[in-house]
């Protein structure tokens, strides 16, 4: 098989034995790929010291048929976010996001749009930006990327326009998007953070909105994305104790 390389973020890497290492990548071009890095512990290997989560680089690898683990052959480091290793906050927003690429995104399934939005997330984060709008700009990105945007512009269950009067809205997962009638696991939702979501479908930034609105929204958004993995994950549970259990 022909040796494939792509610029790569590391996201996820486990010890395989003393010298090697196997690791989660998000490749620009191929999407996630889980791959071998034999001797990657050793100073003067071909992966200069190992891989190490939040950090980005070129990568090379080569897969073949009926193996889940591509064989790594490169690495080479090109950018290392040290910001988020140090601020928890920073760490738990990157995490949070990390588990919803290993989670939503198929293993060799490319969306560079998804690549390129991390990247941005995690710069943000290393700039001490406002982290509430980077996390709604990382979300809205991964969600229509993937084909779950929720619908905020008509009501899913009457399949009309949503009712402007209203002071309360009901999310619910299954359905896609909001409601004025209440359904099973439904999350409430305040007529204001509704409004600030339709600024947000028609391209408004996140960081001119309010900021409880910007924080309500990264919060409806993390909540649809776990009502899509299926459970919580600990990094969501930290980052919005908050948000209702389902």
């Amino acid at each position: 098989m022909p040796r494939i390389t792509d610029d790569a973020i590391v996201m996820r890497r486990w010890e395989f034995s003393e010298t090697s290492q196997t690791v989660l990548l998000l490749t620009r071009e191929h999407g996630p790929v889980r791959g071998l890095a034999k001797g990657a512990m050793r100073p003067n290997g071909s992966f200069g010291g190992g891989f190490e989560p939040l950090t980005a680089g070129h990568v090379g690898f080569i897969t073949k048929a009926g193996r889940d683990l591509a064989t790594l052959t490169e690495w080479h480091v090109e950018q290392v976010w040290w910001p988020i290793r140090q601020n928890l906050s920073a760490l738990q927003h990157a995490t949070w996001a990390i588990d919803m690429v290993g989670r939503m995104v198929a293993e060799h399934d490319p969306h560079p749009e998804v690549y390129d939005a991390l990247r941005d997330l995690f710069d943000a984060l290393s700039e001490s930006k406002d982290a509430d709008a980077a996390m709604v700009t990382w979300q809205w990105a991964l969600l229509e990327a993937v084909g779950h945007r929720p619908e905020f512009s008509r009501d899913v269950r009457r399949g009309t326009p949503l009712s402007e009067s209203a002071g309360l809205f009901h999310f619910s997962v299954r359905d896609g998007g909001l409601s004025v009638d209440p359904g099973p696991g439904d999350l409430r939702v305040r007529a204001s953070t509704v409004r600030a979501l339709g600024t947000l479908a028609q391209g408004t930034d996140p960081a001119m909105l309010e900021p409880e609105d910007c924080r309500r929204c990264a919060r409806l958004l993390a909540a649809c994305a776990r009502g899509l993995i299926g459970d919580e994950t600990p990094a969501l549970a930290w980052l919005y104790p908050d948000l209702p259990r389902p």
